[in-house]
């Protein structure tokens, strides 16, 4: 990541303002390649102690990135779309909105997955030794965890799902909707950042007193969670269960899950569902197949149980399809994405 800044320091899209305090600030935007409406990601690096990428964007396709070891407390925190919160309930279901804390060892590397669609995210990553002074001593739900975080092997990923209160929901929205285009814009990503890490450092605190504790991923466990994911798309007439998948992937089932999650971005099921949806309307579109045919090929048992998964999902039946798809027979001839939740 710090050489990521390093190299947009001296590209196009830099700003950089000296600080009341003489430190450096650095910022600066990259496009989404093809776009010029803006969309894309933001950069912010505030005295090379903390470093800050906003994403808010729509991606056409699942976008999958190798992220390498930088050492490096990351900090990823996931809103895809408006977050409408009730008033009486501070705290998210994860399947909404999520934050996941991390730390790769020196010689880790992962693949982070986004899918296609919206996605509005902030990651944040800090100096060790930054994190390590903001972790009160004597606070021993701190101490605990700085503890985990100290002994990940150089080989491995670490990492901890949390869920995530109101506040940090209006912080990362905050921060994607900065209001300023001058120098000012700096100064309050700063204080958005630094109010983020506050209530995060809070968040951490509450998790550590209750399960569940942060997990441990090894190269062997990315490479099988990979192999997973490729097994789910290329064998789905096989209900695959998660004690099924956990077994050929050699791990537990609530490890199986979590970092599933955490690599590709959504759940097994999820992962399952799209596969077959996005199968299905490819079989329908292109290969003119019947809806009883795709719903075997693609692993449902009753053609109704696949038509209304189908219909739930894109929002409109499966026998649409081929009239939507044709242009002789519609207006558009474009297929409508699937609505997004």
């Amino acid at each position: 990541m710090s050489a990521v800044f390093e190299a947009l320091k001296r590209g196009p899209y830099r700003y950089r303002f000296e600080g009341l305090s003489g430190r450096g600030m650095y910022g600066g935007k990259v496009p989404l390649q093809g776009r010029d409406n803006g969309e894309g990601w933001e950069f912010f690096e505030f005295a090379e102690r903390a470093y800050v990428v906003i994403c808010d964007c729509v991606f056409e396709e699942d976008r999958t990135e190798l992220i390498p070891s930088d050492e490096l407390t990351e900090f990823h925190y996931t809103v895809s779309g408006p977050a409408l919160l009730a008033d009486r309930c501070s705290e998210i279901s994860i399947s909404d909105v999520h934050l996941v804390a991390c730390r790769a060892g020196g010689e880790a590397t992962y693949r982070i997955t986004c899918l296609k669609g919206r996605r509005r995210s902030v990651a944040l990553y800090l100096q060790h030794g930054f994190l390590d002074v903001l972790f009160d001593p004597a606070c021993k739900e701190l101490q605990a965890m700085q503890k985990e975080l100290s002994t990940v092997g150089s080989s491995q990923v670490y990492f901890r799902p949390l869920s995530i209160n109101r506040r940090v929901v209006e912080l990362v929205d905050q921060l994607s909707r900065n209001p300023f285009t001058d120098r000012r814009r700096l100064f309050f990503a700063e204080a958005k950042c630094t109010e983020l890490i506050c209530e995060t450092i809070e968040l951490l605190r509450a998790h550590h007193r209750s399960p569940p504790d942060g997990l441990v991923l090894t190269a062997r466990d990315i490479e099988s969670l990979e192999c997973i994911r490729k097994l789910i798309r290329e064998d789905l007439a096989t209900g695959h269960s998660i004690k099924s998948l956990a077994k050929m992937a050699g791990m537990n089932s609530t490890k199986l899950k979590a970092g599933f999650r955490f690599l590709f971005g959504c759940t097994v099921h999820q992962s399952i569902l799209k596969e077959r949806m996005d199968r299905a309307l490819q079989l329908l579109a292109e290969k003119k197949a019947s809806v009883g045919e795709v719903a075997f090929q693609i692993g449902y048992q009753h053609q109704s149980s696949f038509a209304f998964a189908f219909r739930k999902y894109f929002g409109f039946c499966p026998t649409r399809v081929r009239a939507i798809a044709s242009p002789g027979e519609t207006s558009g001839g474009t297929l409508p994405s699937a609505r997004q939740a």
